[in-house]
């Protein structure tokens, strides 16, 4: 029975499960930020060592029969970053087992298509579509950053919501339901004020793209200019999907599309509307959410490696032994 290590590493917390192909968790360990483009050397070094030994006290006797290891990071995206995450993996565990190092959007994917091909589609603060077919070819579309192109991101949405309540305002569009509720989030009177409430925050970038469940609540109460933004928002990640799915499944008309980040997955809007658009040009493609936690889809990489798939019965057992662990018990 080989046993795996996934690893979900990002910009604020890393995630390491310890697991075998039923999905039974023997292990969950926690540290913080280990992205290798925003975190130094050394404490890059001391997060990964933390989850490491993490995983070993927890469940010392499976740690030893430990066969790979996969780590989906943030930020891991260039052969660079890559060769010195696998430096550091490679002295911490002496070179005893290999850790493939790749991108955090393959575990993501592998999060919902537990190990096979498929398209994922990640809108949260930023939006990016990764795609991987069964020859290995992967692909990326999007996700470009926030002052090129993000668009169908919650950063996006949220900007084209300011932009319709400043033309309100001014008369220049329609009025919107959104006016009320921002003014009401920054405890402000006037429009203006915006501004100032932004501008002067300690990260504009992060409070603007807080604002999406604003206009999620707004379309909820049926306001035009809302669902207007929503529908937008669709037709921007249904191009993304849709490009994509071409460069790396040509014509096929099904397709298993994962959707994961904040703000996708709380816009059912947006998803019926994604739905609607594919089914009417032809397309029959799955959109589901994500099935286990990256980690979890971290250790099938980690199984994919080692030419094992998870079994039938892996993602019931996944949730019922990382609950159990989490919750301090033994798997």
């Amino acid at each position: 029975m080989p046993y795996v290590i996934g690893i979900d590493g990002g910009g604020t917390k890393t995630k390491a499960v310890l697991l075998d192909e039923t999905g039974k968790v023997y292990a969950v360990s926690k540290a913080g930020p280990s992205n290798p483009t925003a975190v130094p050397s050394e404490q890059l070094k001391t997060t990964l060592q933390c989850i490491l030994v993490g995983l070993q006290l927890q469940a010392p006797n499976e740690y030893k029969q430990v066969k790979a290891g996969f780590a989906g990071m943030s930020g891991a995206g260039d052969a660079v970053s890559r060769s010195h995450l696998k430096k550091i993996f490679f002295d911490l565990t002496e070179g005893r087992f290999p850790i493939w190092v790749d991108i955090d959007a393959i575990n993501a994917l592998y999060a919902g298509t537990l190990g096979k091909p498929g398209i994922l589609q990640i809108a949260g603060t930023g939006a990016i579509t990764y795609g991987l077919n069964k020859e290995g070819e992967c692909e990326r579309v999007g996700g470009w950053g926030y002052l090129f192109d993000d668009q169908g991101s919650g950063y996006h949405i949220s900007v084209k919501a300011l932009s319709a309540v400043m033309q309100a305002y001014d008369g220049r569009g329609k009025a919107t339901l959104l006016t009320k509720l921002l003014i009401e989030r920054f405890s402000i009177t006037e429009v203006p004020e915006l501004i100032s409430a932004i501008y002067r925050s300690d990260n504009s970038k992060t409070v603007i793209a807080s604002l999406s469940p604003v206009v999620l609540l707004a379309a909820e109460q049926k306001d035009e200019v809302a669902n207007h933004i929503l529908s937008e928002a669709a037709e921007d990640l249904a191009l993304s999907i849709m490009t994509l799915h071409k460069k790396l499944f040509g014509n096929a008309v099904h397709q298993k599309v994962i959707l994961t980040g904040g703000f996708i997955q709380h816009s059912p809007l947006v998803v019926s509307s994604l739905k609607a658009l594919f089914l009417s040009k032809g397309y029959a493609f799955d959109f589901q959410f994500p099935r286990i936690d990256p980690a979890g889809g971290s250790a099938i990489a980690a199984l994919h490696y080692l030419n094992e798939m998870p079994k039938i019965e892996f993602v019931s057992n996944f949730h019922a032994s990382i609950n159990t662990v989490e919750e301090g018990g033994v798997s």
